[in-house]
C-alpha cells in the first residue's frame, strides 16, 4: 500500500498558529449557528403564535423588533468572543421572547 501520511480529518496536534486560529474560527462559527437554530425556531414559533391569537400588537411588534436586532447583535458579539457582550445579548434575546409569550398568554385569556 501507500507509504504517505495517514489521514487526520484535521486533527493532527501541530503548534502552528494559523491552522489554530482557522481550527477556533470554524468551532465558533459552528456555534453560533447551533446556538440559532436552537433559539430563533422557538422565537419564531412564539412570535407567530402570538400573531394568530391577536395579542396586542403594539407589545408584539416591539418584542419582536428587540428580538431581532438583539440576535444580529449576539452573533456579531459571538464571532468576536466580545464577553460579557455576548450575555447581555442573549438574556435580552431571551427576554424579548418571554415578553411576546406573555403578551401571547394574556392575549389567549
Amino acid at each position: 500500500m501507500g507509504k504517505g501520511r495517514k489521514q487526520t480529518y484535521g486533527f493532527e496536534k501541530t503548534d502552528d498558529e494559523k491552522v489554530l486560529k482557522a481550527r477556533e474560527v470554524e468551532l465558533r462559527w459552528t456555534r453560533i449557528v447551533s446556538n440559532d437554530l436552537e433559539s430563533i425556531p422557538f422565537a419564531l414559533f412564539l412570535f407567530g403564535g402570538g400573531v394568530l391569537v391577536g395579542s396586542n400588537s403594539t407589545v408584539h411588534i416591539s418584542a419582536m423588533i428587540v428580538y431581532t436586532i438583539v440576535r444580529c447583535l449576539h452573533t456579531y458579539v459571538y464571532a468576536n468572543a466580545l464577553q460579557p457582550h455576548r450575555g447581555i445579548c442573549w438574556a435580552l434575546g431571551v427576554l424579548a421572547t418571554l415578553i411576546g409569550a406573555g403578551n401571547a398568554i394574556v392575549a389567549i385569556l
